[in-house]
């Protein structure tokens, strides 16, 4: 801007200032999302005109002050980013990250081999997303319980039965499983099954 003054026709002086106008920052994340306990989902803020993130809450979250962090979150949680321009002016958006449970989160071996070669030697439960396996039972096809144990993470072969009843070996046969967990929304998880021991 120019500003002029005058006196009569005998002085003018002219003087100058300058107005910086700063784009108001703008933010947004898209729709919400579902995953399944234990996995991971790619946030993307689409941003324009900011030069400075922040996220809440950082729990889950690889990190708080990126536009597009991964999210780990171990229950149902919303993301909050607010991005700051380069005069301070803030804008935010917010996403809703569902976390569900289901039993394609634990693999359970439909065979093992318990012959001492240290490969597949353990019929045991993995995946991802299980707080705790509360129960794990494999019975012989008459119903006898062969094998019982209670309250172990997942992924975990010295909690796998070995093959073994009664300090003898189990003939190759079909048997049957039983797995009770926790997922970590604390949702409960039931799955049955069958096993065979080749040799």
């Amino acid at each position: 801007y120019k500003v002029i003054i005058k006196q009569g026709t005998c002085f003018t002086d002219s003087g100058y200032v300058n107005v910086v106008v700063f784009p108001i920052p703008t933010v947004s994340l898209g729709s919400n999302k579902t995953i399944v306990a234990g996995s991971s989902v790619q946030l993307n803020a689409t941003v324009q005109n900011a030069v400075s993130y922040l996220w809440s809450p950082p729990d889950g979250l690889s990190c708080i002050y990126c536009p597009d962090p991964i999210a780990t979150p171990l229950k149902t949680t919303t993301y909050s980013i607010h991005v700051y321009g380069m005069a301070g002016c803030d804008a935010t958006a917010s996403i809703k990250i569902d976390v569900t449970c289901e039993n394609s989160q634990v693999f359970v071996p439909n065979t093992f081999t318990p012959n001492g070669d240290g490969k597949n030697d353990r019929f045991y439960p993995s995946g991802q997303g299980i707080d705790v396996v509360k129960r794990f039972s494999v019975y012989d096809r008459w119903g006898e319980l062969l094998y019982d144990v209670h309250d172990f993470p997942l992924n975990d072969p010295s909690y796998g039965w070995d093959g073994t009843y009664k300090g003898k070996a189990a003939k190759p046969d079909v048997y049957v499983y039983i797995l009770n967990a926790i997922c970590a929304t604390g949702q409960p998880i039931f799955m049955k099954g069958d096993v065979s021991i080749v040799k």
